[in-house]
């Protein structure tokens, strides 16, 4: 008897990129005779709130499994197979490595304090197995459904950081509540998932929005038409 998975896309867009749309496609052929899988999307325009109802909406499924991918990622066709694999063998919470998308380098991060304030790992190792991380990028992470129950709701919540002087996000939140529950965090160097950045290119090299200022020029305007 297949296994059930259940898979949770945040998604306020009305499109998708096609590299996600092919790799997506790619997994779930891959991966559908292993699992019995259900996918679970939400649109709203806050990312912590699209979060929170799909854990409730993926929990309501009785699932083995639940998979939370970003739509603009691309994930190798085995992701599914190799994550739930790592789930059956005691690693709930576990995840593969999301390259930064400025820099490349991994997004991992390590506690600072008590109140979820986080650092990136400057030089994170990769190709090494399973490695115990206290927060990753929340891009083709696989949970396992008990870690809910343990760590309680809420669980994506974005809240004020006093000690960085700014909103501490929704998967650090989980991040946080896993870590104070007793929940580890494992990451697979040995998986790596690509992230896309959106740019807008123009023949002259100028801004494609003709209504586009510079701060400089919105302010000799103002001083202009005060005469």
């Amino acid at each position: 008897m297949r296994k059930k998975l259940a898979v949770a896309i945040p998604l306020s867009w009305s499109h998708v990129y096609s590299p996600f749309f092919i790799s997506w496609t790619q997994m779930l052929m891959y991966s559908s005779g292993d699992f019995e899988i259900h996918v679970y999307l939400s649109n709203s325009s806050l990312i912590d709130h699209m979060r929170e109802l799909l854990a409730d909406e993926a929990l309501s499924l009785n699932p083995d499994y639940i998979l939370w991918l970003d739509a603009d990622q691309v994930y190798p066709i085995d992701t599914m197979i190799k994550l739930a694999k790592h789930v059956d063998d005691g690693h709930l919470v576990v995840g593969g490595i999301t390259p930064d998308k400025h820099t490349g380098r991994p997004m991992v991060y390590n506690f600072v304090g008590e109140r979820g304030s986080t650092n990136k790992v400057r030089s994170f190792e990769v190709d090494r197995g399973l490695v115990k991380v206290d927060a990753m990028g929340f891009g083709g992470i696989m949970t396992h459904p008990s870690v809910f129950k343990t760590i309680g709701t809420p669980y994506f919540q974005r809240t004020w950081n006093p000690e960085m002087e700014t909103l501490t996000g929704e998967d650090f939140c989980f991040y946080t509540r896993c870590r104070k529950a007793g929940v580890d965090v494992w990451c697979d160097t040995d998986l790596h998932y690509s992230h896309m950045v959106a740019q807008v290119v123009n023949l002259n090299k100028s801004p494609v929005c003709q209504t586009y200022q510079t701060a400089k020029e919105l302010e000799e305007k103002e001083i202009k038409a005060r005469g």
